[in-house]
């Protein structure tokens, strides 16, 4: 695709506006909070409200390993689904949510691990 003058202006503005936003701590905070709101009313159905009451019930920590959650990316409570039917689980840390995913949900392979890691403690 070949840019014409006014698209590489435009980019050029979506550039500045972008930096001066990166810049600006507070801007980016609020843009984060948007996005994270959006993104739990879009692919979850839930609002921030019902997400902190969660991770309140939880005792603010993760449902499989305790964990309590941070202001860090991998100790934000992030929500555990299950793919088949979109329900969703519990509030997990990042790692305990993305274990779950990389064994496709599947019981079986969580126990195989158990009994490996279990042969090799």
């Amino acid at each position: 695709m070949r840019l014409d003058e006014s698209m590489i202006e435009k980019r050029l503005k979506n550039l500045e506006r972008y930096a001066t936003t990166i810049s600006d701590k507070g801007a980016c905070e609020k843009i984060v909070k948007q996005r994270r709101k959006s993104n739990l009313k879009v692919k979850y159905g839930m609002t921030p409200e019902e997400h902190e009451e969660k991770a309140r019930s939880q005792g603010n920590m993760c449902a499989i390993c305790g964990r309590e959650f941070g202001g860090t990316k991998a100790l934000m409570p992030h929500v555990d689904h299950c793919h088949k039917t979109g329900k969703i689980r519990d509030l997990l840390c990042l790692k305990c949510n993305t274990a779950i995913g990389h064994i496709n949900e599947d019981p079986e392979i969580a126990k195989s691990i158990i009994r490996y890691l279990n042969k090799w403690s």
